[in-house]
């Protein structure tokens, strides 16, 4: 039953946010079941595990999701959930003796609710690193700009519209739309600061 509830919400069509469209298939599979958890478990865990959901909040933005704590901890239910179930599942298929499937199952559903984190981890690392090598090339691109007559945010525009695809350009994207919206300059740069971590930033 649970099988045909997570294949119903995966069908069911909704709207992504647009960083929900850079992640890995398998992650967007669990994204309805892990919103539908944030709301009520992820928020509680959110409030209570302070110093993690800060840390989660930085990797998050770091590897380009900006998710809140809240669904991240509903991803990790999530897979845990699915993955015990479907190993308690196959440990009953194949009769495998009580003593060895429980500490089994204690052991998938720990490394089931570490995967999420990690991954988002890793990607956050490797996207820093992109961020960190094309950053030089672009801060030339822009000065260069600037120096043929444009200002400081036409300069970025034109960045972006070279549509390179790295996660620079999306950054600078954000960068762009907050300023559109009303945010200051000084203030989105800050923004910009805030999601990566990098101090050549």
């Amino acid at each position: 039953r649970l099988g045909i509830f997570i294949f119903v919400l995966w069908c069911f069509p909704r709207e992504q946010q647009n960083s929900d469209q850079n992640i890995p298939r398998w992650i967007q599979i669990f994204l309805p079941l892990a919103d539908l958890f944030a709301q009520d478990a992820g928020l509680w865990m959110e409030r209570y595990f302070v110093r993690a959901s800060g840390n989660i909040k930085k990797w998050s933005n770091e590897a380009g999701y900006q998710w809140s704590p809240a669904r991240i901890f509903g991803l990790q239910l999530s897979v845990m959930i699915v993955a015990v179930i479907l190993f308690g599942a196959l440990f009953y298929l194949v009769s495998a003796n009580v003593w060895t499937s429980v500490p089994l199952l204690v052991f998938i559903a720990f490394s089931a609710w570490i995967m999420p984190l990690y991954l988002i981890h890793r990607y956050a690392k490797i996207r820093m690193n992109q961020i960190a090598k094309i950053l030089p090339f672009a801060i030339d691109l822009i000065c260069s700009s600037m120096s043929a007559g444009l200002d400081f945010v036409s300069s970025i525009r034109y960045y972006t519209t070279l549509k390179m695809k790295d996660p620079l350009s999306l950054e600078f994207d954000i960068l762009l739309r907050e300023i559109e919206l009303g945010k200051t300059r000084s203030d989105a740069l800050r923004s910009m600061a805030e999601r990566i971590s990098i101090k050549s930033i």
